[in-house]
C-alpha cells in the first residue's frame, strides 16, 4: 500500500474546513438536510398495512423489494435523461409530484378512493415506490454537484461526508416522525389521527416549494 509521506493534516482539515463551510457547499448541505427531514411515519404506516389492510410479511417484503426496484430506476432515469435539467426545475418538479402523491395516500386512508376498484395492494405499491423514485432523484442531482465541486485529492473524503449527513439526516426524519406520532396519540390498532400524518407531510412538502422557489 502506497502511503504519502508528506501528509500535512493541519492543510488537510483547512481544506476541509474551507470546502464545507464554502457557499456552494453550504447551500447543496442546506437542501439535502431539509429534503430528508420530512417527517418519516414508516413505522406506523407499516402498523396500518399489517393491521387496518391486512398484509402479511410477504407482501410487505413485495412493496420493498419494488421501492427498491423504483430507486434503481430513478438512477437509471437520471442518468439517461434528467442530469441535463436545470436543477430548480428537477426540484421543484419532485417536490410537487410528492405533495401529490401524499394527497392520494391522505384519500386512500381516510376511505375516499374505497370504490375506485383499485385493490389495496396495487395502491400500496405505487405510492410507495413512487415515493422511494422521487426521492431518489432529489439525492441524485445533489450528489452530481457536490462532486464536481469538490477539488482534486479530496474526493474520498467529500463524498463520504455528504453520504454521511444524507444519513444522519434521514435517520433524523425518523427520530422526528416517531415524536410526531407520539405527541398526536397516533398508536398500533387506532388509525383515527393516522391522517395527521399525512397533511403534516403534505405541509412539509409544500413548505420546501416556498422555501426554494
Amino acid at each position: 500500500v502506497h502511503l504519502r509521506r508528506n501528509f500535512d493534516l493541519r492543510g488537510e482539515v483547512d481544506l476541509l474546513r474551507k470546502l464545507f463551510t464554502g457557499p456552494e457547499f453550504s447551500k447543496l448541505a442546506t437542501v439535502l438536510v431539509l429534503a430528508n427531514l420530512n417527517p418519516s411515519f414508516d413505522a406506523l404506516y407499516t402498523f396500518f398495512f399489517t393491521d387496518r389492510l391486512s398484509f402479511n410479511a410477504e407482501v410487505l417484503a413485495n412493496l420493498s423489494s419494488f421501492a427498491t426496484v423504483c430507486i434503481l430506476l430513478a438512477i437509471l432515469l437520471y442518468y439517461f435523461a434528467l442530469q441535463s435539467l436545470d436543477v430548480r426545475k428537477l426540484f421543484l418538479t419532485v417536490f410537487s409530484l410528492q405533495a401529490a402523491v401524499i394527497v392520494f395516500f391522505w384519500l386512500f386512508v381516510a376511505g375516499i378512493l374505497k370504490g375506485s376498484g383499485v385493490p389495496d395492494f396495487v395502491f400500496c405499491l405505487f405510492t410507495q415506490g413512487f415515493n422511494s423514485l422521487l426521492g431518489e432523484l432529489l439525492i441524485l442531482p445533489i450528489f452530481a454537484l457536490w462532486s464536481s465541486l469538490t477539488p482534486s485529492g479530496l474526493e474520498a473524503t467529500s463524498i463520504t461526508a455528504v453520504t454521511g449527513l444524507n444519513n444522519l439526516s434521514s435517520g433524523l426524519s425518523a427520530y422526528f416522525g416517531s415524536l410526531l406520532i407520539w405527541g398526536f396519540k397516533m398508536k398500533k390498532n387506532d388509525f383515527a389521527n393516522l391522517w395527521i400524518s399525512c397533511f403534516i407531510q403534505l405541509a412539509y412538502a409544500l413548505a420546501l416549494i416556498c422555501f426554494f422557489f
